[in-house]
């Protein structure tokens, strides 16, 4: 896949849901989505893009405690960055300070030994890196944890 599409970030996120739509509904009752359809495009390769997707809500949906907490997936277009952030926010058992560096090296999991390969994030991050992006991850013990995408946009609105 070459990372030339115009790609419109919310189609991708809501092809990343359908496929991963049964394991939403196991683990959560709450899935709130703010994604504005007058999104800007990005340069990129949808398919490595919803990859990257589904690896960052299937993390979040691990991450909750019991189906009552909510996970937030929200676009939106950042006019001084000239990007499009993503943010897919879970109400889960959050991440230690300690270990958010770690989450994004290869083999690294928080997860019991045999569930997910620990890959998930490190593969991501460098989706994202080809994307001329960057993902970030932000979480409190107790009070969740927020990754967002920041993706560059293909070219500035209102200018061909």
């Amino acid at each position: 896949g070459e990372i030339n599409e115009d790609v419109q970030v919310i189609d991708v996120i809501g092809d990343a849901l359908l496929i991963i739509n049964n394991e939403v509904k196991k683990y959560t009752d709450l899935l709130a989505l703010n994604l504005p359809n007058n999104l800007p495009t990005v340069k990129g390769d949808s398919q490595k893009l919803e990859q990257v997707f589904i690896n960052i809500i299937l993390n979040a949906l691990h991450a909750l405690p019991d189906r009552n907490k909510k996970i937030n997936i929200s676009a939106e277009y950042d006019k001084q960055q000239e990007a499009i952030i993503v943010s897919v926010h879970d109400e889960g058992v959050g991440i230690d300070e300690c270990c958010i560096d770690k989450i994004t090296q290869p083999f690294y999991t928080t997860k019991p030994d045999g569930i997910g390969t620990g890959l998930g994030l490190s593969i991501s991050k460098s989706i994202i890196q080809e994307h001329k992006g960057r993902l970030l991850i932000q979480s409190k013990p107790n009070s969740g944890t927020s990754v967002s995408i920041i993706i560059p946009v293909s070219k500035k609105p209102g200018k061909q």
